[in-house]
């Protein structure tokens, strides 16, 4: 979670920054990841405490553009197994421990992780298509 101070920081470095005393001082800042956990804690909040939240665009992204172009099924489940393990919708085994076996593959070393992610990368590293 982020510390709402962190945020006001930011803010007003941003406004120092621009010499613009508006929100962010007019800064496109984005903020990405699970927004369940990027929102900042305000705990006691009071209204004021909220009020510049209605500044905030929130987007969603729905569509996995590499996926969908190159036709990797893999990659299309991904974002699913992936609210499912936020969602806490994982079971659990014997051990209290989840298995990330069904979600994931992996890798012994660094060379076969970027073999797997990039593969024949030094014929294909200048063609648009592939990357």
């Amino acid at each position: 979670m982020l510390h709402r101070g962190a945020m006001e920081v930011l803010g007003k470095t941003f406004q120092d920054i621009r010499g613009n005393n508006k929100t962010m001082g007019e800064v496109t800042f984005i903020l990405s990841g699970d927004f369940r956990q990027t929102l900042p804690v305000i705990l006691r909040r009071t209204r004021s405490d909220e009020v510049s939240w209605n500044k905030v665009l929130k987007f969603s992204f729905n569509t996995n553009v590499p996926a969908s172009l190159h036709g990797d099924q893999c990659a299309k489940q991904f974002p699913t197994c992936l609210f499912q393990l936020g969602n806490g919708k994982v079971p659990f085994d014997g051990n209290d421990d989840i298995s990330l076996s069904q979600y994931a593959i992996m890798m012994n070393s660094p060379a076969q992780l970027k073999n797997s992610v990039l593969p024949d990368l030094s014929n294909n590293y200048n063609s648009r298509k592939w990357l």
